[in-house]
């Protein structure tokens, strides 16, 4: 009987286990498994294993993937889709700029609860077998992963059809993420379609239908090695000889050579040097001379990447893919300070995100490693061949490059992406381009700062794909809020961050990337108290921690109105009680 895994197009109405059952009847063998459910009322790519191929499932099913899911907002029924029956009619008034900020807050590492429906057990019991019973129990929130969702369109009328595309990793229900999309809008939703479109480097377009696989049968197999194409070899040294990849049964493997998971000669990388971050991201800083990427080739992409905003994602999208194609891992080449800091002082921007917070979200996409190019005198005075040669290709062994159509480089700039892909080729590496995104308007940096200059939060959260975020140590102040039974946090903002034009906004507030706690925040002087510094104080709702001394994280969500001076205290807190109200709205 072959091995291998085939690629198939599940019909709606059909479980995994029914498609599974199918094909083992179609293909005459009793060893076939899949890599992750698909619901019932889902379509789309169903990965199966053959043979052999099912040992290597659990490779697959932790890859990213791609779904493109359409939802009706304001209408919530008990299963969180079209099959259940309707709990609640309420209409939603929303523009697609709303469900794209909304959306925003959910990228990234994310709780989630599964829902009533879900395959998760409970004390030895399905919740799906549960919830057939008219019982529902209380569910833990488990730890998921968005790469990015895309909002494509919003319909008009009082009960809108939302569709988009997530991308994410394993254990993500996405009707729960759409409910909870329209609940930060305050409303309710549930999913009317559901197509998985991608697992890692597998696309549906590659996929079977059940009436192909009848008809052509075991032809239709991939091999061990091109399903998991993109996943690298082990290098095997003389110590390590036992008990790896198969040779669990204490047979010695042969001293020196290398066991592979997949058929492409590359070694996986896990030299000595640099620090981690994030999600196991290495992250080189300091002389460039002395980085050790380790041997063979790597894709890198080059840019500030101040933000990481959905032109940068766009451009470490196609880095990623590149990188899966050609079984490469994936680098990325950044610069602290920003380069006008050392080139023109007086020009040099406010940064949309801190040095840690750009690595955190560079991170979180899913990238290799990171090298933190200190821009500074000398570096400016390089020649575009010094940069390419001794850095690129040198230090940091590229394979391919890719980058911004407006990609410059060198002293002055002088370089441009056609020098590149010419020295380039005589290096031995390729470069891609990426197209801008945004078409006549362009997404960059420089157009979210002067969204956020002046306090449109919402059109920064959209260019970004999340809330706009500030981070600072929460300091003591003046204790007014507390005197008058609004206690705030004030989060003292590192000059040179770029903060929202003075107001007051709904606001998540949190320690860390997977805490959120809403608040609203007053960004200003306080001019009821006659101050003059500019502060960023944030009232967390239903919160009463001690947080002096730790870091606190303030994502921008809506602007709520300017700041302004009252009459006197009263005046102040019957507003501040309009404020609150408001933003619980928009964030409940």
């Amino acid at each position: 009987m072959p091995d291998g895994f085939l690629l198939v197009d599940k019909p709606g109405g059909w479980t995994s286990h029914d498609v599974v059952a199918r094909c083992r009847t179609l293909l005459g063998s009793s060893r076939i498994g899949h890599a992750g459910t698909l619901d019932p009322m889902a379509t789309g790519l169903l990965i199966l294993g053959v043979g052999r191929a099912t040992r290597l499932l659990r490779f697959v099913q932790d890859a990213a993937k791609t779904y493109h899911a359409t939802a009706l907002f304001g209408i919530a029924t008990d299963t969180l889709d079209a099959d259940g029956a309707i709990l609640s009619r309420e209409p939603m008034d929303v523009t697609p700029i709303e469900v794209a900020a909304a959306a925003a807050r959910f990228v990234g590492r994310i709780m989630q609860v599964p829902p009533m429906v879900s395959a998760k057990r409970v004390e030895g019991r399905r919740l799906y077998d549960l919830a057939r019973q008219g019982i529902e129990v209380e569910r833990a929130a488990v730890p998921i992963l968005i790469h990015e969702i895309a909002v494509d369109e919003v319909s008009p009328g009082p009960y809108p059809e939302v569709s988009f595309r997530v991308s994410c990793g394993s254990g993500t229900y996405i009707r729960t993420l759409a409910d909870d999309i329209a609940a930060a809008l305050g409303g309710r939703a549930h999913l009317v379609s559901l197509r998985r479109i991608a697992i890692g480097i597998h696309d549906v377009v590659d996929a079977h239908s059940l009436e192909d696989i009848e008809r052509d049968g075991l032809a239709l197999l991939l091999s061990s090695s091109a399903g998991l194409g993109d996943l690298p070899a082990v290098s095997v040294g003389p110590d390590s000889d036992r008990g790896l990849a198969g040779h669990g049964r204490g047979r010695p493997v042969p001293r020196g050579r290398s066991i592979r998971r997949v058929a492409r000669r590359v070694q996986l990388r896990r030299p000595p040097g640099g620090t981690r971050g994030g999600a196991g991201m290495r992250v080189f800083r300091g002389e460039t001379a002395r980085w050790d990427p380790g041997p063979g080739p790597s894709a890198l992409a080059v840019g500030v990447f101040d933000g990481v905003h959905v032109g940068h994602r766009h451009v470490l999208a196609a880095l990623r893919e590149r990188a899966e194609d050609l079984g490469f891992p994936t680098g990325v080449v950044t610069f602290d300070p920003h380069p006008l800091a050392v080139v023109a002082p007086e020009r040099v921007p406010l940064m949309l995100t801190s040095i840690d917070h750009r690595l955190e979200l560079i991170s979180d996409i899913g990238v290799d490693v990171a090298a933190v190019v200190a821009f500074d005198d000398d570096l400016r005075m390089w020649s575009p061949a010094a940069f390419v040669t001794d850095l690129l290709a040198g230090s940091l062994h590229a394979g391919i490059v890719v980058v911004g159509e407006d990609f410059r480089f060198g002293k002055d700039r002088t370089g441009h992406v056609g020098l590149l892909r010419e020295m380039g080729t005589g290096l031995g590496f390729a470069t891609e381009v990426v197209p801008l995104v945004g078409g006549d308007a362009p997404v960059s940096s420089t157009r979210i700062r002067a969204m956020i200059a002046e306090g449109d939060v919402v059109g920064a959260a959209q260019a970004l794909a999340r809330p706009h975020e500030v981070r600072g140590p929460v300091v003591v102040g003046d204790g007014r809020g507390k005197t008058i039974g609004v206690p705030t946090a004030n989060v003292a903002v590192p000059p040179g961050i770029a903060v929202p034009r003075r107001g007051v906004y709904a606001v998540w507030c949190g320690r860390s990337a997977s805490e959120a706690v809403p608040g609203v925040a007053n960004v200003g002087v306080r001019p009821t108290f006659g101050g003059a510094a500019e502060t960023v104080e944030a009232h967390l709702f239903g919160f009463d921690e001690d947080l002096y001394g730790m870091e606190l994280r303030v994502r921008f969500v809506a602007r709520i109105r300017d700041e302004r001076k009252f009459a006197g205290v009263e005046e102040l807190v019957g507003q501040i009680g309009e404020d609150v109200a408001r933003a619980h709205a928009l964030l409940a």
